[in-house]
């Protein structure tokens, strides 16, 4: 067995490996993108660790959608908080992209981490890592892997996620769009892109009836582009994205022509492609594309704005600052007079 990327090779956890019984009956296997690696309530009796690819955990609420709780990259375990305290698994993870995955069964983990009492302390300083990130920042290991594929015939792609590129790029990020030239390249590839960039983008044409099935197995998110000048074309859905729709991470950008005053096609859009959200960009719109730039990267900026009859007019004077001030608004939402304030903001 090789040394686990993203791992010390000194580090306690890739010395687990080196124990006698864990290096003999640790199983390497793969796990396609969108394969379930093991669900909420199965029986935690094996430790994972991510080799290449990544994996997704969500957890199922009864009546509530499914939540996204984080991103579980190459070299970090998983299944390791049920494993060490014996009780089922509190959440369903999946292979978000295909993955490579060695198992260590439950008697070699703890006769490992007998061996060497440091294996147990690395773990435990993992897993209170990730319990203070989650509760600072959110679920842990945001999304930095997007896909790009056509829904209907939306004209070449490539130029539309290059431009994204060089907004994300602006923003002083490391940034990659990646095409159908890597088809063909081995799992270990996509892994290190991912490692030396903060964001990648994947996107495939239309006429690329191989490649582009396999962009929803190599993303944290997927997004489908169409135009909104143009008929939505209804079951226009992707089968190797059905898991990423299942847990609601699936998009849609619409384009419109550079002179639209208003978005159009959005509801039979939306009912088409069966996606969660739906984002409007014009072509050569500068301020479009810097808007979505923000939100693939998190910096995207959410305004509120408060109920109040007359006293809500306030919040014209607080837009007026706003904007004064280069602060930009992707999104508004409001309540009572808010909402209609909120309205008239997005309504430009």
């Amino acid at each position: 067995m090789g040394p686990l990327p993203e791992i010390p090779v000194d580090s306690a956890l890739a010395r687990l490996f080196r124990q006698p019984r864990a290096r003999s009956e640790t199983i390497w296997f793969s796990l396609p993108g969108g394969s379930k690696l093991f669900g909420q309530g199965d029986p935690s009796d094996q430790l994972y660790v991510v080799r290449t690819g990544r994996l997704g955990a969500f957890r199922r609420e009864e009546g509530q959608e499914s939540q996204f709780l984080g991103i579980i990259r190459p070299g970090e375990p998983a299944g390791e908080m049920a494993l060490i305290a014996g009780i089922p698994h509190s959440a369903d993870v999946y292979a978000l992209r295909d993955s490579e995955i060695f198992a260590v069964p439950k008697d070699a983990f703890f006769e490992a981490c007998d061996a060497d009492g440091a294996v147990m302390t690395e773990l435990a300083r993992l897993m209170i890592l990730r319990s203070r990130q989650t509760a600072r920042r959110g679920p842990v290991g945001e999304p930095s892997v997007f896909g790009f594929v056509p829904a209907g015939r939306p004209g070449p792609l490539r130029p539309i996620v290059e431009r994204l590129e060089r907004e994300i790029a602006a923003l002083g990020y490391a940034v990659t769009t990646v095409g159908s030239e890597a088809a063909s390249a081995p799992t270990e590839w996509f892994s290190e892109v991912e490692r030396v960039h903060d964001f990648v983008l994947y996107v495939a044409e239309r006429d690329e009836t191989a490649w582009a099935p396999f962009v929803p197995r190599q993303v944290d998110r997927l997004f489908r582009v169409g135009r909104g000048d143009r008929t939505a074309e209804a079951h226009d859905r992707l089968p190797s994205a059905a898991t990423l729709h299942e847990q609601g991470l699936v998009d849609l950008i619409l384009m419109q022509p550079a002179d639209a005053v208003r978005p159009h096609g959005s509801e039979a859009w939306l009912d088409a492609t069966g996606a969660t959200r739906i984002f409007h960009l014009r072509r050569g719109a500068a301020p479009d594309f810097q808007r979505m730039a923000r939100v693939l990267t998190g910096q995207s900026v959410g305004l509120v704005l408060s109920g109040g009859g007359a006293r809500a007019y306030a919040h014209v004077g607080a837009i007026k600052a706003l904007r004064e001030r280069k602060v930009p608004i992707d999104f508004v939402g409001g309540s009572s007079m808010g909402a209609i304030v909120g309205a008239g903001v997005a309504m430009g």
